[in-house]
């Protein structure tokens, strides 16, 4: 399960937030103010951080270099105020999003969803995925144990496709039934 860190001061707010991302299938971390964040994110991976501007202790962005240092992760900034100088600053800083709390729930879940795919597939896509066996499908090649292998296009997608949906399980015989297994990789949108 991927997990989120969660900076929000308010604890409605932080309450229905975690409700609503657990209930997607993440573990959340809650944290009310910069210092907890930091405690968190300190010994901790997160596959997301999520961080309200508006804190007590004064403006999270001030503190976002310091947390993004500890913090492997993508950011989304999340906040009630409208403003451009906000969100152009949350870019300027680092932030992977910016999405306003008027959105709704359902619109940070998908954007969530989105940059944990994306930071899946730059995992896959980077040379070191698993110990002894490297796929870069950049320049479509597959090394283990010092052995390097130069792959198709296809082949690379179909590699491509297993790394970024670790989850998906397929069987020899169903993926036979598609022909060359193009159907599948043509609906998942790995063909231009």
């Amino acid at each position: 399960m991927k997990r989120i860190l969660l900076l929000e001061d308010d604890l409605f707010t932080s309450r229905l937030l975690k409700g609503a991302l657990e209930k997607a299938g993440f573990i959340v971390v809650q944290s009310f103010d910069v210092s907890s964040a930091y405690h968190a994110a300190v010994g901790n991976r997160f596959d997301v951080a999520i961080f309200d501007v508006q804190l007590p202790s004064g403006s999270s962005l001030d503190s976002f270099d310091r947390l993004k240092k500890i913090l492997d992760c993508p950011v989304i900034v999340y906040t009630a105020k409208q403003s451009t100088r906000i969100e152009l600053k949350s870019f300027e800083i680092g932030a992977s999003d910016f999405l306003l709390k008027q959105r709704g729930v359902d619109i940070l879940i998908s954007r969530i969803k989105r940059l944990v795919d994306i930071d899946t597939a730059e995992q896959c896509n980077s040379e070191d995925e698993t110990p002894g066996f490297e796929i870069n499908k950049d320049e479509r090649t597959f090394q283990y144990d010092g052995t390097v292998l130069e792959l198709t296009k296809n082949e690379a997608n179909i590699l491509f496709l297993f790394c970024l949906r670790r989850t998906i399980s397929l069987i020899g015989r169903n993926l036979a039934t598609l022909p060359k297994g193009m159907g599948m990789m043509v609906g998942a949108g790995l063909w231009t």
